[in-house]
């Protein structure tokens, strides 16, 4: 079916200008080397190794954790270093986490150079963006990372106060797991005037 033969749906920016003409490159890890256990829609896969194994190339380090899942295995040898959630930002905000004393790993803008935030993106390794652009650049920027995490389905966030809102959410969810969950629209359909 060609795109004009249809009423209505959407079109997503699909990027591929950033590949178009460009040969494959090898990707060589450098000191060390992170593990997503979520990289979809799906269940995370669970970790079933710990900090301080050997690990060989080709083992599975994290299984299946529930129906849609997948396990992950290891694609280099070596040892474990740590099983952490991992937090990253680009320049200054990154700077401003660091300076709080909150880890966090610095990411090359989109005008930066590669790899950047939209391939982190793109390759699952990013579950949550909060982004508040500023000046031209940033509001560039914005544009595109809303359609690559659109494309990848990943929440994007553009106020601190929505972000604030995200956190505390998360927060509830993790503390209360037994807690009836609602969405906004069930919310507001129980609101009754008087």
């Amino acid at each position: 079916m060609g795109v004009l033969t249809f009423k209505g749906g959407i079109h997503p920016y699909d990027g591929k200008e950033l590949s178009k003409n460009k040969p494959i490159q090898p990707l060589n890890p450098k000191n060390q080397l992170a593990y997503l256990v979520s990289q979809h829609i799906g269940a995370p896969a669970k970790p079933i190794v710990k900090k301080g194994d050997r690990v060989l190339m080709g083992q599975m380090i994290a299984e299946a954790g529930g129906f849609v899942s997948a396990p992950v295995y290891a694609s280099v040898s070596g040892t474990v270093k740590g099983i952490e959630p991992r937090l990253t930002a680009t320049g200054g905000t990154c700077d401003l986490i660091v300076s709080a004393g909150i880890p966090a790993e610095k990411v090359k803008k989109l005008s930066e150079g590669r790899p950047n935030v939209a391939d982190l993106i793109m390759n699952g390794e990013i579950q949550l963006i909060v982004n508040t652009p500023k000046g031209k650049a940033g509001i560039a920027d914005d544009s595109y990372l809303r359609k690559t995490a659109i494309k990848a389905k990943v929440p994007y966030i553009t106020t601190m106060a929505a972000a604030k809102a995200t956190a505390e959410g998360i927060h509830y969810v993790k503390t209360h797991k037994n807690s009836e969950l609602k969405s906004l629209q069930e919310l507001h359909s129980e609101i009754h005037d008087k």
